[in-house]
Order: structure tokens, then sequence, then C-alpha cells
């Protein structure tokens, strides 16, 4: 069986295409390590597939030259890479690439990190990659925990979409924009109009007719699935308001954040200037 060899280089930008010569240093790098480590082996070389002006935004298998290779490459064949930086995304494109490729039997090649994972040691280094990646996700993801959690001990609300019968006001917090929750009365009353009418056999229809007339504009009127929604959240918070001695504003972990906010229905937003 034939064994295929592939060269990539990705180029950031037009000027490096038209004025500099990085991919024909690339390409030669490239060319030396096919001769010196794989043609021995029976490799043939495949040429190095260039992909000039690339974002390195763009993951390697979405863009025109890595995508052709992600194509051809198959069981025992080799792809090669100058540096890591010239064909992957980041270290989480590496390891999504390579994990693709080892199922398939493709070997990745970097030059400038020295890695073979045809070897065990080449096999060795991804492992400790995605090791590493996993163990940065675990730490931002706890610091971003602990940073949540201080934030909502000082009453500030670090959730998203507020929960029904709330909107968010910015507070200006010694130079940092804090949240807080705050009552949204026009979208209660609009809630407690709509159960009202609908409870005297209104249509939905007639009941958007009806607000319209008591002085609602078009774009402050939500559509009819939002009004029932707000119905049904208007009903429950005001069975959570009975069981209490006065009216409840939740914290973060007490109303969910999936409700529906006056904004979704087109109502302006609350001021974003600070206090």
């Amino acid at each position: 069986m034939t064994r295929t060899a592939w060269g990539y280089c990705r180029l950031s930008t037009q000027f490096q295409v038209q004025h500099t010569n990085t991919f024909e240093q690339h390409a030669e790098a490239i060319e030396a390590y096919f001769r010196y480590r794989l043609a021995p082996q029976g490799y043939t070389y495949a040429g190095t597939l260039e992909d000039p002006a690339i974002s390195s935004r763009v993951p390697l298998i979405e863009r025109p030259a890595g995508k052709q290779i992600n194509e051809c490459a198959k069981s025992g064949d080799a792809v090669i890479f100058p540096r890591l930086d010239r064909g992957f995304r980041n270290v989480v494109d590496l390891l999504t690439t390579y994990d693709l490729w080892h199922k398939r039997g493709v070997s990745v090649h970097l030059l400038d990190l020295n890695i073979d994972t045809t070897t065990p040691v080449g096999r060795f280094a991804m492992t400790v990659f995605g090791a590493a990646i996993e163990l940065d996700r675990t730490m931002i993801r706890e610091r971003m925990e602990a940073g949540r959690a201080h934030a909502e001990a000082q009453g500030w609300y670090t959730l998203g979409r507020p929960p029904y019968g709330f909107k968010i006001k910015k507070v200006n917090d010694n130079g940092r924009v804090r949240q807080k929750l705050i009552p949204n009365e026009e979208q209660r009353w609009i809630a407690s109009t709509v159960l009202e009418l609908r409870n005297q056999g209104l249509t939905f229809q007639q009941v958007r007719e009806q607000l319209r007339r008591m002085g609602c504009a078009p774009s402050k009127v939500p559509p009819h699935a939002t009004l029932q929604q707000w119905m049904e959240k208007e009903q429950e918070l005001r069975a959570r308001e009975s069981l209490s001695s006065a009216t409840l504003l939740p914290t973060n972990g007490e109303i969910p954040a999936s409700g529906f906010s006056a904004t979704d229905a087109g109502a302006p937003e609350e001021s974003a200037s600070l206090s």
C-alpha cells in the first residue's frame, strides 16, 4: 500500500503572501523533513499545500487546503506542519484534528515541537497536551464560578436574561459595571391585563387590540406566544408572592433565568447609563 506524505502551511496575511518568502521557507523545511524521515520509510511526497491569507480563527479542516488534505488522507498517510501555529487554530484544534486522523490512521508531524505521532513519545506528547487543556478548562471554570459566587453574595445579578417580572439595571460599582434586578412593572402590568382579559373570554388577537387601545405602542405588545408565557409566569409569580408576607425580589437561584423579559417583546430596555 502506497503511503503519502502531505505538507501544509497557512499564511496569516496577504502581505506575507506577496512580500515574504515565508511559504517557501516552510515548504523547504517540510520537504527536508520528508527526505530525512519519511522517504526512507517508503512514503511518497504529495507536495505542500498552502492556505494563503487565512485567519487562524478558522479550524484547519474548514480551510480550503486543510479540507483537501482531510478528504484525501487515508490510513498510513502523514501530514507535516512546519509549526503548530502555521497549521492549527490552537492546541484544541490540534487535538480535535489529531483525534479524527488518529482514528483513520493518519499521523501528524510538527517540526517546531519535534512531534511524530507514529512514535510512543509523539503520542505521549499529544496526551500531555490534552491533559493540559482539560486542566486549564477546569481552572478557568472554577475561577469563573468563584467570581460569580462572590458577586452574588454582594447582591449583584450575574446570570443572563432576567426572570419574568424583573429587569436589569446597570450600576457603577467603583468603576466596574454591575447588574442588579429591579421590578419590571410594565411587563407585569401587561401580563396582568392579559390575564384579566383572557378570563373575560377575549382571544389573544382581541387582547392585543385592547392593549393598543389602552395606550400600549405596537412595539410594546409582544406576539401571542409571548403573551401566553407572560400570563402563565404572572400566575406563577403571584402564587409565590401569596406565600410570602412581602414581595420577593429573587436572588440568582430563586427564579430560573430562562424567564422572558420585556425586551423580548420589543419594549425599551432599562437605561444602560451608570448611576
